[in-house]
């Protein structure tokens, strides 16, 4: 039988993208006068389920366009 489509799970797997994520998170943090949030801190929020990520990243739920990496 032929594969028509191959899954993969990439971030974790094949690259480790945590350095990335944490420099963007933090940039942005910067930007709007919030203290940085460490590696380990970002690493946890990221793998739990069910996480308002810019409630606990900004202290926010509301999308500013000023406010990207």
């Amino acid at each position: 039988m032929k594969e028509k489509c191959i899954i993969f799970d990439m971030d974790g797997t094949l690259i480790d993208s945590s350095a990335a994520m944490t420099q963007s998170v933090n940039f942005v943090s910067d930007s709007i006068g919030l203290a940085p949030i460490g590696k380990k801190e970002l690493e946890y929020h990221i793998n739990q389920p069910d996480q308002h990520l810019p409630m606990i990243f900004y202290g926010t739920d509301e999308y500013d366009p000023n406010h990207r990496a």
